[in-house]
């Protein structure tokens, strides 16, 4: 299947497009304006095709989040967390809020959102269960850098930066397999984005 990218719906391409015989349906599910909205097409196309088109209706245990990997029960018991459901379409972060805990993702999918300088929103990546959110809360307590909507009913474990600050007292151990869970999986996306950085330029 083709899908393409890069072109809004008002764009001259497009229209040069439908001219050429791609009707509107079509161009409901196959053309977008954004990159990473017709990578999350691909992505929910390939889980389909391999018998996964649900896998947001189930909910992930703690232990199998990024975040909390290698935390045993106990560990995990020690945790302070809150758990928080949000409807499709809600707003679960606020880009200029202050960042005062971490978001943990266990049901549902997410997508991140950024706003630039003309007020203009687009989408950066989606997110499906597993995945930490928020978590330069934990690093440096910043304003966060973009709004995160829910796009199917999602189910979050949010950790304040005061429990972890707590937790770095009473548990040190606890607290720095969670420290180094996350770092790893900054790590992982610096790395992702600066490939796709090169790969733009080279083109």
């Amino acid at each position: 299947t083709l899908l393409l990218t890069g072109l809004p719906a008002n764009g001259a391409m497009l229209d040069l497009l439908r001219e050429f015989g791609l009707t509107l349906p079509m161009a409901s599910d196959r053309v977008f304006d954004e990159l990473n909205t017709g990578l999350a097409q691909a992505e929910r196309q390939l889980l389909s095709a391999y018998g996964h088109e649900d896998f947001t209706d189930s909910e992930l245990n703690l232990a199998d989040t990024v975040a909390f990997t290698s935390l045993t029960d106990t560990e995990l018991a020690m945790l302070v967390l809150e758990r928080r459901e949000f409807e499709a379409g809600a707003l679960i972060i606020t880009e200029g809020d202050l960042a005062d805990g971490l978001y943990v993702l266990v049901k549902g999918r997410v997508s991140i959102l950024k706003t630039r300088e003309n007020d203009t929103v687009y989408s950066l990546v989606e997110f499906g269960p597993g995945v930490n959110l928020g978590e330069m809360a934990i690093f440096s307590g910043a304003l966060r850098t973009a709004n995160v909507h829910a796009l199917a009913p999602a189910v979050l474990y949010f950790m304040s930066l005061l429990a972890f600050e707590k937790l770095c007292v009473d548990q040190p151990l606890v607290a720095v397999t969670i420290m180094k869970n996350i770092s790893g999986s900054l790590s992982r996306r610096l790395a992702e984005a600066t490939l796709t950085i090169a790969e733009l330029e080279s083109a």
